[in-house]
């Protein structure tokens, strides 16, 4: 999936940097999920006083609220990854060395 990525407009420096760590289950704190997902409240918060929809992110943090109940508030925010694995029934893997 990483190789198809990076062949992609998708691409970015997030990627790059969080794709090794995932694929080794590394899910130590970088930014913690529970201030991505704080911030991510705090600009739903900011869009809803300009009267601005922004229903993309209300999915967003809708995950994010369940990765956290779910206890992974204090781990990097790119642990909401297990979250949706659970409900794929599929875990993302490295190669096999």
């Amino acid at each position: 999936m990483l190789s198809l990525i990076d062949a992609t407009m998708v691409r970015s420096g997030v990627v790059d940097y969080k794709g090794p760590f995932i694929l080794q289950r590394d899910f130590t704190p970088n930014f913690p999920l529970r201030l991505m997902h704080k911030d991510i409240r705090l600009t739903l918060e900011a869009a809803k006083e300009a009267r601005v929809k922004l229903p993309a992110l209300e999915t967003v943090e809708e995950i994010y609220e369940m990765a956290a109940e779910e206890g992974n508030q204090d781990l990097d925010y790119a642990a909401t990854l297990t979250l949706l694995e659970k409900w794929a029934g599929v875990q993302v893997k490295g190669k096999a060395a």
